[in-house]
């Protein structure tokens, strides 16, 4: 084999590693186009509180401590809640809402500030919060504004002007993993769509169904554990909140999307290392599998002498071939010089 011959280059897989970063690439790129909503990018609004209400004023109070006093009538009213129950337009309901409508706008601090009950502690001790601001953090799913005669009741302690809005979601709490059995019903004295844009789709009734929200911190009052029937059929228990300020969290990536996409990423840089270490490793055998040509060449302690070599040349060129055939076919081997010596001997 010739030095030339292309079994003797080394193996270089360069181009295979380009091709493999190049389609990983285009991998995740693709991957985040799939799983990115069409038309989810998020509206600059990023919150909505007691200030954006327009229909008619009422009172706001200087703290949510002051806001949340009640007198021992409106007491009575709140003793009347029925938990795990079916009825959801009860008149405690009309007065909680009016109250969280009076409290003022939390700066983000005093907002984190809020107490944020665990999902189980509500559903096990519901008069324990009854009435109580909490923080909760919600993905919602659907939205739909009610009003007087159109989803809500009349009362006194709530304007006929001044619509609610209805959000269903699935809390979150303090992790980014969605748990269907965690369901949530918020009842909001503020606009949430400024902070959720355009609906992925409009269901009937109006209600606004959104596939991919990010979750959001819903400052709010603790009305009851409501029982009703879900989508699929399964009676379930949903703790009621009555909202009055809301932001888009920051802390969470949108389930189901950039969760999605962080988790391809790292599966693929796993595969690119995984390759980039296989390949390197396979190039290092093919090339010691197919070493190069080195000639040999004499050491130092080798002692040629050419003429010697020369004469050598010589003197079997000069010999006849018959004879060095003859004498090799001639020659007994040593079984046969035993055989005659025992022969000679008997």
């Amino acid at each position: 084999m010739t030095a030339g011959s292309p079994r003797n280059k080394p193996y270089h897989p360069a181009w295979r590693l380009v091709a493999i970063l190049v389609f990983a690439g285009l991998f995740v790129l693709g991957i985040s186009m799939v799983f990115r909503h069409p038309g989810r990018d998020l509206p600059e609004t990023d919150r909505v509180g007691p200030a954006e209400a327009t229909e008619s004023e009422i009172e706001r109070a200087e703290s949510v401590e002051q806001g949340l006093t009640f007198t021992e009538q409106e007491q009575q009213i709140l003793d009347t809640v029925r938990d795990y129950s079916q009825q959801r337009d009860e008149p405690p309901l009309y007065l909680i809402l009016r109250r969280a409508a009076a409290l003022p706008e939390l700066p983000d601090a005093e907002l984190s500030a809020l107490g944020a009950p665990s999902y189980a502690d509500l559903l096990e001790y519901p008069s324990r919060y009854r009435a109580r601001p909490l923080r909760m953090r919600v993905v919602p799913w659907s939205v739909r504004r009610l009003t007087a005669g159109k989803g809500l009741g009349r009362s006194s302690h709530w304007p006929t002007d001044r619509p609610v809005w209805e959000i269903h979601g699935i809390n979150v709490g303090a992790g980014p993993e969605l748990k269907e059995e965690e369901p949530v019903i918020l009842f909001s004295v503020v606009d949430p769509t400024p902070i959720f844009g355009e609906p992925d789709e409009t269901a009937e009734g109006g209600r606004k169904i959104y596939y991919s929200q990010p979750p959001i911190d819903a400052a709010g009052v603790f009305y009851k554990i409501l029982t009703a029937e879900s989508r699929a059929g399964d009676e379930l228990n949903y703790p009621v909140v009555a909202a009055w300020q809301l932001r888009r969290s920051a802390a969470d990536a949108t389930p189901g999307t950039d969760m999605l996409q962080a988790l391809v990423l790292m599966v693929v840089v796993a595969l690119l290392l995984i390759m980039f270490f296989y390949m390197r490793r396979r190039s290092q055998g093919q090339s010691s599998k197919y070493p190069t040509y080195q000639p040999r060449r004499p050491t130092e302690d080798t002692d040629t002498d050419e003429d010697d070599l020369d004469e050598q040349d010589e003197q079997e060129e000069q010999m006849d071939p018959e004879l060095i055939e003859a004498v090799k076919h001639g020659m007994p081997d040593k079984e046969d010089e035993d055989s005659d010596g025992d022969r000679s001997s008997g």
